[in-house]
Parts: structure tokens; sequence; C-alpha cells
């Protein structure tokens, strides 16, 4: 007899990792996304309000790991952890973010990519953009 419900091993967790370059330098990026964002909720596109909280920061390597919590998160995913390193480039003015994120869904009709991914990206780019605005054409 058949049973609903969730799977444990239908359901197992999922990593996806990449890397954006930015325009800021690595230890500014890293000082204000902790500073900033630490705590902070943000209303981000597809998965509404969400918080980023910092459990583990390591300043030597400009790395931050932190969980991702917000009301869709909860009622799609059991977890999502973010790690988020800051690269410095040759130049030092520029670096390079590499994120990985590992997520647990709790059905498998959970979309995930799209969501958790794009959102993260969305994030590092907007802090970038704070802290390096484009300037306003003439």
């Amino acid at each position: 007899m058949a049973t609903s419900g969730s799977f444990p091993f239908l359901t197992p967790k999922i990593c996806y990792s990449g890397e954006l370059d930015i325009k800021s330098p690595a230890d500014r990026f890293m000082k204000h996304f902790i500073r900033v964002h630490n705590n902070v909720s943000g209303m981000f596109p597809y998965l509404g309000e969400l918080q980023f909280i910092v459990n583990e920061t390591n300043w030597e390597a400009r790395t931050v790991i932190g969980h991702i919590i917000g009301n869709v998160i909860s009622k799609s995913y059991k977890m999502v952890e973010a790690t988020l390193t800051a690269i410095p480039r040759g130049d030092m003015t520029s670096s390079g973010v590499a994120w990985t994120v590992v997520f647990e869904k709790i059905g498998l009709d959970v979309q995930d990519r799209e969501q958790i991914v794009g959102t993260l990206e969305n994030l590092i780019e907007k802090i970038d953009r704070n802290l390096y605005p484009e300037p306003c054409p003439p």
C-alpha cells in the first residue's frame, strides 16, 4: 500500500557552485556583506522575503557560511546553506565571488536552480552595485 509523504532517499541534498566577477575589492565586499546582510531581511523575486544568517566567518580566507531562511524557503526546503568566498584579482581592485549553495528540498516538485541560485547571484550583484555604482550617463 502506498503512502503519501516525503521519503529521504527521494529528496537528496543538492549542491550548486559558481563564481561571479565583481568590481569590488574582496575585503571590502566581505566586510560589507557581513555587516549589512547578516540577519537582515530583503525582498527577492520568486522567494519573497529572505534572511541570510551568518553562521561562520573566516576573515583570512574571506569566507562566510550561512543559512538562508524565509517564508517561501521554509515551505519548499528543509535547509539552505550558502558559502561565499571573495577572491582578490591580480590588480587587487576587483575580485570574484565563489559561491556554493547546498539545499534539501521537501518534495520532488520544488524548482531549485532558478529560485535559490538566481537569488544568491542577484544578492552578490546588488552588493557590488551598492559598493561601486555605475556612473550616470551625461
